[in-house]
């Protein structure tokens, strides 16, 4: 009864931030909630991509080995095509994109292709 009275003043709390919560697709395949992690986990990472564009190509192979090598990070992917209205909430403007949360925050956010080196040292690894 506890846990799910904090999570839900989590969620309350986020919107009073205007958080705005993001449907995730893990490397599962499954589909979440970003609130839903909140809580749950340190970091929270947020690739922002489409199936055509070739550096999100070269991006994902790189988020694959950071998810499979951190069980302790969240790793979410956001097909900017399909979620174009999220993607324009975010400032999308550019891609890859990707944005990390950490408790419930957005703390940082790098356009590009990205080294595993450079995104472990934005996650404090």
């Amino acid at each position: 009864m506890g846990k799910k009275k904090d999570e839900e003043e989590q969620r309350r709390h986020m919107q009073l931030e205007k958080f705005i919560d993001i449907e995730l697709i893990t490397p599962e395949g499954e589909r979440k909630w970003l609130s839903e992690y909140v809580g749950h986990s340190k970091f929270l990472f947020i690739d922002f991509w489409a199936s055509w564009c070739g550096p999100c190509r070269m991006q994902s192979p790189i988020i694959d080995q950071l998810a499979a090598a951190h069980s302790n990070v969240v790793f979410g992917k956001v097909n900017v095509d399909e979620e174009a209205d999220l993607a324009a909430e975010y400032g999308i403007t550019s891609i890859p994109t990707l944005i990390i949360f950490r408790d419930g925050r957005l703390i940082n956010q790098v356009t590009g292709v990205t080294s595993k080196a450079s995104l472990e040292r934005m996650l404090g690894l």
